[in-house]
């Protein structure tokens, strides 16, 4: 998948090319910028991220590569609740939510979230006696750390 975004540099605009087929990390490559020698900063902005990154300029051609997100990873936080999708009642406190830690599947509260990293593919489960469970399978990318999830239960 790539698309086209412009992004400007003092008062000039270049295109850079989003390149997502190199599995869940995005690759942004710009056209040549031809720069004079000299003492330059790059900044790189990303969702909450910025980095700045000094560089010397000579005369020799340079090819860069700035791997800036290689390693950026958050802890997340997850919220849960259910409902009844007929009435819309409240179902959270009489439910169960529990997480697959590995092979198994874990109850919620006793789940160390401080080991659960953005970046990566977690499966929920919602549980309420009579009512189907909820089953979700969620890949969650670095920048997502604060989850949101409603199980829309239905009645046996």
């Amino acid at each position: 998948m790539t698309e086209s975004q412009k992004f400007q540099t003092h008062g000039e605009f270049f295109s850079v090319a989003k390149n997502s087929s190199k599995g869940k990390n995005l690759e942004y490559i710009t056209k040549d910028v031809f720069l004079r020698p000299g003492e330059y900063r790059i900044k790189i902005a990303e969702g909450p991220y910025v980095w700045w990154k000094s560089i010397s300029v000579g005369k020799e051609k340079v090819l860069m590569n700035l791997d800036f997100l290689k390693n950026a990873s958050r802890n997340i936080t997850v919220h849960f609740s259910a409902m009844d999708c007929e009435t819309g009642k409240d179902l959270t406190q009489s439910s169960l939510f529990r997480i697959q830690v590995g092979s198994k599947w874990v109850d919620a509260s006793k789940v160390d979230f401080s080991k659960l990293k953005t970046g990566n593919v977690y499966k929920f489960l919602m549980i309420h006696e009579g009512y189907y469970d909820e089953y979700f399978s969620l890949l969650i990318d670095w920048y997502q750390d604060e989850l949101f999830i409603t199980g829309n239960m239905r009645k046996k």
